[in-house]
């Protein structure tokens, strides 16, 4: 390791380490290749005697099992974290229904599994810089809660509770006892289900003493990924708050009106289609010799919102989009209440204690120290979790 600046990242589902130089490197995990690696082998050797539910014969159901889609079977990174020790790492491998925490050491290449259990879904994770925990999210169905988890073993503590979706928790960097999270309620119907949520807010909660309070709250935006520095400014992304009951306008409700008969049709073709593909083995209609072209993919859920990825424009001089709209900003809220907006565009970020930011829009991952800006690495998939070493 170098004595320059170090950052880890993730996209797409890997796992990347970049050296004072920014030079990157895939960290790879010999558990989920050798978890892999077994599940293959048991496809390819035992496919005609898989069972109803298409678990390969001799594989353990409760073994990072993929709900019936063996053929995708590859463990992703869900989340990533610096450790205490230097050149140490944490992450999270998931596959539906089963989470596992790991360690790596980064110099030696040696991976420590600290545990994988079966109907865990853990996510966003953040080691204390100081002490032997963990914060992270839980989640389960519509619901996620803060806990905060031991780093050697399957230990953990729930600290928020509710009908709420908490997530993105850090630790307090100005007294290091306490954890900030974002958080929203869940809004139900007279059944019981899911009928929306209020704006993120950001929370604190006292690990020892379990003292909560609300820092800050928005009526008309999501406050995400709340941070801090040494120093006890408060960084985080404002953006508005999508409101599912608002009113469309006139014209667009004209439209909307004309449309219906043409949405009618597609969704009929869609239906006989479908059936066509079941019993003929084709589709209802073919363009050719050839195979129908992939689109590419337009929305993409970041952060709980799903964003139009063909509205994204570049600013002039950048030869890229970021992947979210400039409507999402990054701010740095003073002590006296001041605010600041750093950049815009962004969608995840990390504060060092010196109040040093690495940053990426989705393409590219950037430096903000002492008002400067830098591109450090443009990305080929779309980052959406940056840390710092």
């Amino acid at each position: 390791m170098s004595g320059k600046p170090e950052w880890i990242y993730k996209s797409g589902g890997k796992f990347f380490y970049a050296n004072g130089d920014n030079l990157t490197t895939e960290v790879q995990s010999q558990f989920a290749q050798n978890a892999e690696a077994v599940a293959q082998q048991s496809i390819q050797k035992n496919s005609w005697k898989q069972s109803s539910d298409n678990t390969p014969f001799g594989m353990s159901a409760t073994a990072w099992k993929a709900n019936n889609s063996w053929e995708h079977y590859t463990p992703k990174f869900e989340s990533i974290s610096r450790a205490k020790a230097v050149g140490e790492v944490y992450y999270v491998l998931s596959l539906p229904n089963v989470s596992g925490l790991f360690k790596k050491d980064l110099n030696s290449d040696e991976e420590h599994r600290i545990f994988h259990k079966d109907q865990i879904d853990i996510a966003e994770i953040r080691h204390h810089p100081k002490s032997k925990y963990i914060a992270a999210s839980l989640r389960n169905k519509d619901n996620a809660h803060i806990v905060v988890m031991s780093n050697h073993k399957f230990d953990y503590k729930i600290l928020t509770d509710g009908d709420v979706f908490d997530s993105s928790p850090s630790w307090d960097q100005e007294h290091g006892t306490s954890i900030l999270y974002q958080s929203s309620g869940i809004g139900r119907d007279e059944d019981g289900y899911y009928a929306g949520r209020t704006p993120s807010s950001i929370e604190q909660i006292c690990v020892k003493t379990g003292e909560h309070q609300t820092l800050l709250e928005d009526a008309e935006h999501d406050l995400l990924a709340p941070q801090t520095d040494a120093e006890g400014n408060l960084y985080f992304i404002r953006r508005p708050m999508e409101n599912s009951n608002r009113k469309l306008p006139l014209h667009k409700v004209a439209l909307e009106t004309i449309l219906i008969p043409f949405r009618i049709a597609k969704t009929a073709y869609l239906v006989v289609d479908s059936i066509s593909k079941l019993t003929r083995k084709k589709p209802l209609a073919n363009l050719g010799p050839e195979d129908k072209p992939q689109q590419p993919q337009k929305w993409k859920n970041i952060k709980g919102v799903m964003v139009d990825l063909s509205k994204t424009k570049s600013p002039k001089g950048e030869d890229e989009a970021s992947i979210v709209p400039h409507s999402w900003k990054l701010i740095k809220r003073l002590k006296d209440g001041s605010e600041q907006v750093l950049k815009t565009a962004l969608l995840d970020f990390d504060v060092r204690h010196d109040g040093a930011i690495l940053a990426s829009d989705g393409r590219k991952i950037l430096s903000i120290i002492g008002g400067k800006t830098q591109t450090l690495l443009k990305t080929d998939g779309i980052a959406d979790e940056v840390r710092w070493m």
